[in-house]
């Protein structure tokens, strides 16, 4: 089984980030992980890119760069990078999103006036998959509490190693398991540093080269969660 990290942040496009994309190849590898989603804060998230004075494409670039940063790197050191992002969707919930084509993204303009639905519906078009991020997390960045919504997602962060309080991952698998359709259940660190790694995350049966074949692995559903 293959060791994969499905959610983590770098200083390039997430504010929150501490470490580069290129730093968190490497301890990443000595940690003994296969590979990692980046998955850093967009447009409506924690982004460090400025959202006034750029162009969408000047906007999207940086995420583009962190990701083929780190697959530099992975490449000198057989580890694998998949292309991900972390979207605020509105009511302080987010959405990781997996398999989008990145030539879609960087002419999607459309993404950064969309509401919820609206969102999932241009991932989807952009051939990619929405999973709802924490559920059930209350932080004091969260502007209140909102029931979690599950309709339009296509998978729940059942574990996130960030979370706090420690019960929500718990809620989180207990309403991944009680929907009435399958749900693809995922696990993260939400690692923003190097020294954040935590040990968390999917083992898979084979290695997955990019976004689409990761995704094909989450709707397969054969994987394990890693939760320590």
């Amino acid at each position: 089984m293959f060791l994969y990290d499905t959610h983590l942040h770098t200083s390039e496009a997430s504010a929150c980030g501490k470490s580069t994309a290129r730093e968190m190849v490497r301890a990443y590898k000595e940690a003994g992980y296969t590979g990692f989603a980046i998955t850093n804060h967009f447009f409506h998230g924690n982004s460090a890119i400025d959202r006034n004075n750029t162009t969408w494409r000047e906007f999207v670039q940086p995420y583009i760069d962190a990701y083929y940063e780190a697959c530099d790197e992975g490449a000198k050191l057989d580890f694998d990078v998949i292309f991900g992002i972390e979207e605020g969707v509105g009511d302080s919930k987010e959405m990781l999103c997996y398999g989008i084509d990145l030539d879609y993204l960087i002419h999607c303009e459309d993404m950064k006036y969309a509401h919820r639905k609206e969102f999932v519906d241009l991932v989807h078009a952009g051939g990619g998959i929405v999973i709802q991020a924490h559920p059930f997390r209350f932080a004091e960045y969260m502007r209140r509490y909102v029931d979690p919504f599950f309709d339009d997602c296509d998978g729940i962060e059942v574990f996130n190693g960030n979370n706090r309080p420690q019960d929500a991952n718990e809620k989180a698998l207990n309403a991944a398991l009680s929907q009435d359709r399958p749900m693809i259940l995922t696990a993260g660190s939400d690692c923003h540093s190097c020294a954040g790694i935590s040990n968390v995350g999917l083992l898979l049966p084979e290695r997955v080269k990019d976004a689409n074949q990761f995704v094909q692995v989450l709707k397969s559903g054969n994987y394990e969660l890693k939760i320590k």
